[in-house]
């Protein structure tokens, strides 16, 4: 609904996955450089930017390139990182993490609205028709 008020045309359950998911993508790669000394231990900071980046190409190529098979392994690859990226913000947020309930809101909420548009029917039927 937020895409049709900004570009003048409504866009499926499956894009507006995608988008979601680059928008965590580019969340993640933010919150690499912010965060403090803790993400320097083991190279955290570059595994983590690491993996927004792949969450920032993956559905571009999605979108461009791929077809049949490979759209569905890169679809569920998104979806993965997704809940694997959910499940951290709950180890984060407890006591033995960060402790801060505002990581949560800021990109577990995120992950969410990606998964509930990933995964709903009508997202993957795009996916099908695609």
């Amino acid at each position: 609904m937020l895409f049709k008020f900004l570009t003048g045309k409504e866009i499926g359950h499956f894009q507006t996955g995608l988008i979601l998911s680059q928008f965590g993508g580019l969340l993640m790669i933010f919150m690499a450089f912010i965060a403090g000394d803790k993400m320097d231990e083991n190279g955290a900071r570059y595994m983590f930017a690491g993996i927004g980046s792949i969450r920032l190409i993956i559905p571009i190529l999605m979108s461009n390139l791929f077809g049949g098979l490979i759209l569905k392994i890169a679809f569920w690859i998104v979806a993965t990182l997704s809940a694997l990226k959910l499940l951290e913000t709950f180890v984060a947020v407890s006591a033995e993490g960060l402790g801060f309930i505002w990581y949560f809101f800021i990109t577990g909420l995120v992950e969410v609205a990606v998964l509930i548009h990933l995964l709903s029917s009508k997202g993957r039927a795009e996916l099908k028709n695609q």
